[in-house]
């Protein structure tokens, strides 16, 4: 066999070969680390949104406490209304009973009043007298019917 430059017809063959292959590792190496640069391109953009997601949750479990503390407080005051409405109703049957009590007393002074008695009875002077005592007791009795009207009304 010759020797030109050293080298044996074999070894051309082989040094070839082994440069081929180290082109190809080489461009494989390139290809994996763009196919890295990329996985972690894709990787950072879907950490972004599970910190995205993350903080949605976030925000939605604050709402959802802040509701739920809404629902207690309105659930408190219904609770407190239903009571305070219960006492009202018993106070203003209470007042409803004193009116009518009140009512039924009025109707019966009215009742007892004297009638106007004839005037052949009394002397011409006292009657103008007699005529004003009941017109003054019937008007007081009718501003007093008024007056507690208005405030049971309140």
């Amino acid at each position: 066999m010759e020797i030109e430059g050293n080298m044996l017809p074999d070894d051309r063959n082989t040094g070839n070969r082994g440069e081929e292959e180290l082109n190809n590792l080489m461009y494989e190496i390139e290809s994996a680390k763009r196919q890295i640069a990329s996985l972690q391109g894709m990787l950072a953009g879907k950490t972004k949104e599970a910190a995205a997601l993350q903080a949605r949750l976030i925000e939605r479990d604050v709402l959802i406490k802040q509701a739920a503390a809404c629902i207690q407080e309105a659930m408190e005051l219904c609770r407190r209304q239903a009571e305070f409405a219960g006492g009202a109703y018993q106070l203003y049957r209470g007042c409803e009973e004193e009116w009518e009590t009140l009512e039924r007393r009025m109707r019966k002074v009215q009742e007892e009043l004297p009638p106007m008695p004839e005037t052949s009875f009394f002397l011409s002077e006292n009657l103008p007298a007699i005529e004003r005592i009941r017109a003054n007791v019937d008007v007081t009795v009718k501003e007093a019917e008024a007056r507690l009207r208005k405030i049971f009304e309140n």
